[in-house]
Formats: C-alpha cells, sequence, structure tokens
C-alpha cells in the first residue's frame, strides 16, 4: 500500500522536496551571509530558470555549469550563497527529472 502511495505522489513528493530547499536556500542566504532579499530571491530564481532551460542536457554539462558557478563565487568571494544556490539548481533539475520519468510511463 505505502509503495503504490510513493509511487502515485513521487512527482508531489519531489516537488515538495525543490519547494524546501528553494526555501532554506532563501531564509539561509538572508539570515546568515547577509545577502540583501531581493537579491537571494533573484539568485534562486535565476538557478531554476537556468535548470529548466538546460534539464534536457547531459549530466556532464550540469556538472560544467556547477563548476562555472563555483569559480564565479570563489571570484566574487561569495562561495556560501552561490553554494545554497546552486542546492536549488539541483533540486530543480531533481525535479524536472522526476517530471519527465512520470510522463513518459
Amino acid at each position: 500500500m505505502e509503495k503504490a502511495f510513493l509511487k502515485e505522489k513521487k512527482e508531489w513528493i519531489a516537488l515538495a522536496g525543490f519547494v524546501i530547499v528553494a526555501l532554506a536556500a532563501i531564509i539561509l542566504g538572508i539570515c546568515i551571509w547577509k545577502v540583501p532579499v531581493v537579491a537571494m530571491c533573484v539568485l534562486v530564481i535565476l538557478e531554476v530558470g537556468i535548470a529548466v532551460m538546460l534539464h534536457n542536457a547531459e549530466l556532464w554539462f550540469h556538472a560544467v555549469v556547477i563548476l562555472i558557478e563555483v569559480i564565479a563565487g570563489v571570484l566574487a568571494a561569495r562561495v556560501a550563497p552561490i553554494l545554497l544556490c546552486i542546492a536549488a539548481y539541483v533540486a530543480a533539475a531533481a525535479v524536472l527529472r522526476v517530471l519527465d520519468k512520470g510522463e513518459e510511463q
């Protein structure tokens, strides 16, 4: 019974996980690293937008995007907020993969 429920609600569970990660990234960026509210929200929205545009790309391409973001964070001396944005990017890409697999079945 539980497996059928999880299989049936997999997309909603993945979406809820993404929302939790995105909200956690925004709240941690604002409260701990003192990033302005608008800037942190825009960063997370940009990451989700990039994930949407590249969700059909190969896995190595996602790794390259993440590497470029880490390098940009190091150069800007803002590694921690960029790591939060990367978490939002990975969560968004994972949700999109789950949704794509759900449509194929």
